[in-house]
């Protein structure tokens, strides 16, 4: 009876030995914390709590009970249970193999301990963002926008303010551009698409937003004007700075623009996170995209990997061509 009473307190306390915020793995499931990496450990151990909700999404290969797709909890965490002995691979959907992580299951295995950090650190896009409320601007149909967005030459704008930045021909960095969304559709530049497909009874004069009396936002916003203002059907656009950053913020949150320069570095390889984003800031309402959200949702609940992709890439490719913002470059 001793022995017996003795070996269930091994095992307690070799539990409490683990259970110390970390990620691990035991006999029958795995459990991995997903990060970005732009974090930074303190004494030695990432923040177990996340400003940002990560909601992380992870293929596991091979599938585990049927499934193939997962997403964490707010703060990178996400277990998956009833596990077959075995060897899997633990991949941040959407990014290269260089994080993946291989997860042994044995029974009677000792913990491990396994964490995921994905590229995140600088990577985004900077895009100029239409006002689509009911408060927004009457002219800017979604020809009009798409004809803006094919318009701009954006090697040449990058050239003229010195960048090096790569241009954006649509909304995912390339960083995230694996696993099925290197299939999404690009913006293909036509300097004449929006003359031939617009025609206005005189030219329509607009705005833009920007946050900076000069510097780069302004060298930026000037030669954008100079090009898009090439078109028959655009008249005078006038550039206006916002006197400081949170004055910026406050407008741009009231939808007291036209047009508004905008930027997002990614938090999370969370695709429909980063979709919903765009869709908020430029106040775009569509039902197809409530229907295409709600059906990768279901999906993921599945684990249903290919249906997930596809709905995500679908996605991207509504708002691509309902052109909601103009993607100019990448981080």
């Amino acid at each position: 009876m001793k022995k017996i009473y003795f070996l269930l307190l091994l095992s307690f306390l070799l539990v409490l030995a683990c259970d110390d915020g970390t990620t691990t793995v035991d006999s029958d499931k795995i459990t991995v914390r997903v990060i970005p990496d732009y974090l930074e450990k303190i004494d030695g151990a990432y923040p177990a709590v996340l400003d940002y909700p990560v909601k992380a999404i992870v293929q596991v290969t091979p599938p585990v009970n049927g499934k193939s797709v997962f997403i964490s909890d707010d703060n990178g965490f996400f277990t998956i249970d009833n596990v077959p002995d075995g060897s899997y691979t633990v991949h941040p959907l959407f990014t290269d193999s260089a994080s993946d992580k291989t997860v042994v299951v044995s029974t009677g295995a000792e913990p491990e301990y396994h964490e995921i950090v994905f590229p995140a650190n600088g990577v985004g896009l900077y895009y100029y963002l239409f006002n689509l409320t009911e408060s927004g601007f009457p002219a800017f149909t979604t020809d009009f926008r798409l004809g803006m967005a094919k318009m701009l030459n954006r090697q040449s704008l990058l050239d003229a303010v010195e960048m090096v930045n790569a241009p954006a021909q649509n909304l995912v960095p390339p960083e995230y551009q694996y696993d099925g969304l290197e299939n999404i559709q690009s913006i293909s530049e036509d300097p004449d698409w929006l003359d031939n497909h617009v025609t206005a009874d005189q030219p329509v004069d607009f705005e833009i937003y920007y946050n900076e009396h000069e510097g780069a936002h302004l060298n930026i916003a000037t030669q954008f004007r100079n090009q898009i203002e090439a078109a028959d059907s655009v008249g005078s656009i006038t550039l206006i700075a916002a006197t400081d950053w949170d004055d910026f913020l406050a407008q741009r949150n009231a939808f007291n623009f036209d047009l508004v320069r905008a930027g997002w570095l990614m938090d999370s390889n969370n695709m429909l996170m980063y979709f919903q984003v765009l869709v908020d800031q430029a106040g775009y309402e569509n039902a197809e995209f409530d229907r295409l959200v709600a059906d990768a949702e279901a999906a993921l609940g599945n684990g249903d990997l290919s249906a997930y992709v596809a709905k995500n890439v679908a996605i991207h490719n509504l708002l691509l061509n309902d052109a909601l913002i103009i993607p100019v470059y990448y981080y």
